[in-house]
């Protein structure tokens, strides 16, 4: 969606800001594991993610 669609929509009924997530599986070739987490923004009908991947010692 661009954001003059995003103009026209609505906000979503669903909040995502401030959720993390963690993965629970990966894929063969996948660059995640079980410390990596995802925490969602939202800003209305804007919605982004940044992720933190710790290293495993």
């Amino acid at each position: 969606m661009t954001g003059v669609d995003a103009a026209h929509h609505s906000p979503s009924t669903i909040d995502l800001d401030g959720r993390v997530f963690a993965e629970t599986s990966n894929s063969f070739t996948g660059q995640v594991h079980g410390a990596t987490r995802v925490r969602y923004h939202q800003d209305n009908a804007v919605l982004w993610a940044d992720y933190d991947r710790h290293t495993r010692r």
